[in-house]
């Protein structure tokens, strides 16, 4: 199931409208029905994690990585709270350098060894 059918599944469990969910994560409703339709495949992730919150599930059932809807509890390592600290010490476009980095390094790492390289 995509990311769009899960967000639609979902919005009508809850009996959400797309104006609802637009109004809630801030988009058109247009918007939400492209994002349904799968016509709009890089949905940033702030969007991602409002409509997650909005329809009480988990973020992570939302982009397909676990089938379970129901939210868990979010516990994090010492090590993961000192970077989001760091990480929100950043300045806007400081953290969003930082993002495309950390999405660089995630897929460098699912390439072969061999053939790895990291380009900024």
């Amino acid at each position: 199931m995509t990311t769009g059918q899960r967000i639609r599944e979902t919005r009508l469990k809850r009996n959400k409208t797309m104006v609802d969910l637009a109004q809630a994560i801030d988009v058109s409703p247009t918007t939400i029905s492209k994002y349904e339709a799968n016509m709009i495949h890089n949905i940033p992730h702030d969007k991602l994690h409002k409509i997650a919150d909005y329809l009480d599930v988990s973020f992570y059932y939302l982009i397909g990585l676990d089938d379970d809807e129901n939210k868990a509890p979010l516990i994090l390592t010492v090590d993961e709270q000192l970077l989001i600290e760091d990480y929100r010490s950043l300045s806007p476009q400081d953290q969003e350098t930082l993002r495309i980095l950390c999405q660089r390094l995630l897929a460098v790492s699912k390439q072969p060894q061999d053939i790895i390289q990291l380009t900024l």
